[in-house]
């Protein structure tokens, strides 16, 4: 769902009035980030994703470039973080 120029801004605004109040714990909480991370829009490349969709391989879901297969590691590094931080423990709790 992309969002408008103005829903942009408000979710922004929303995150800089947070941001005094809770910052401390989001970067105890390790999301600090993440958080800050999502008051920018990603611009999507159309033509990059269809010529990177060319080398996938459905079989083994992996992208086969010249140097030899590779996995989508960044979904997989990202569900790895996210279970170390649901597993772990936030000190001072």
């Amino acid at each position: 769902m992309l969002l408008s120029e103005e829903q942009r801004s408000e979710g922004s605004d929303w995150i800089d009035r947070l941001l005094l109040r809770h910052g401390a714990y989001w970067k105890k909480a390790r999301i600090y980030d993440a958080i800050l991370l999502s008051k920018y829009s990603i611009n999507r490349h159309e033509n990059l994703l269809a010529a990177a969709l060319c080398f996938w391989n459905s079989a083994s879901n992996t992208f086969d470039f010249q140097l030899g297969p590779m996995c989508s590691g960044l979904m997989e590094d990202v569900l790895m973080l996210l279970v170390t931080m649901i597993e772990g423990r936030i000190e001072g709790d």
